[in-house]
């Protein structure tokens, strides 16, 4: 028996391929600002129509005040915004990729190539902490932080994460 068949092997809750797509994949220009980052991938979310234009804003509006907490910018080129939000209804992704880095007030204060944003349902905690660690750990491969810091197209980007 494969232990992809093994019923004592729990599945992960949420498959990483249906939260991300190639449409929702946006390519951000240089010297773009954080707010324009993440209203660019919220808006990317919502032409995908995961949910409905009016409640871009306010998405917008809740990721900005959560990063003024603290940054979600990792360092090594990488940021994972991310926020539980009462007007998801499934988990939900984007990625955006800078070629050329931007300044997303990262730990490390180096330009941050790839940026990974996760929705989540409000009323799913644990889901939504499954997924980030799933998350950390992909992007604390250190082949994938080489790949990050060379400029690469979005869609190269995209197959290289496998989702």
């Amino acid at each position: 028996m494969k232990a992809t068949e093994n019923p004592s092997i729990a599945k992960p809750a949420v498959d990483l391929a249906t939260v991300f797509s190639r449409e929702t994949i946006v390519t951000i220009p240089p010297y773009a600002q954080k707010s324009e980052v993440l209203a660019s991938l919220v808006k990317s979310l919502a032409r995908a129509e995961w949910f409905p234009w009016e409640n871009a804003a306010g998405i917008v509006h809740a990721l900005l005040e959560r990063e003024r907490y603290g940054t979600t910018g990792l360092g090594k080129g990488l940021a994972l915004p991310h926020l539980r939000c009462r007007e998801i209804g499934d988990f939900v992704g984007a990625i955006g990729v800078a070629p050329n880095g931007i300044d997303f007030h990262s730990l490390d204060g180096l330009p941050t190539r790839l940026i990974i944003l996760l929705l989540s349902p409000f009323d799913q905690r644990a889901k939504h902490t499954e997924v980030m660690g799933r998350l950390a750990t992909l992007l604390s491969d250190k082949t994938l932080q080489y790949s990050v810091q060379l400029p690469r197209s979005p869609e190269a980007l995209f197959r290289f994460l496998g989702f």
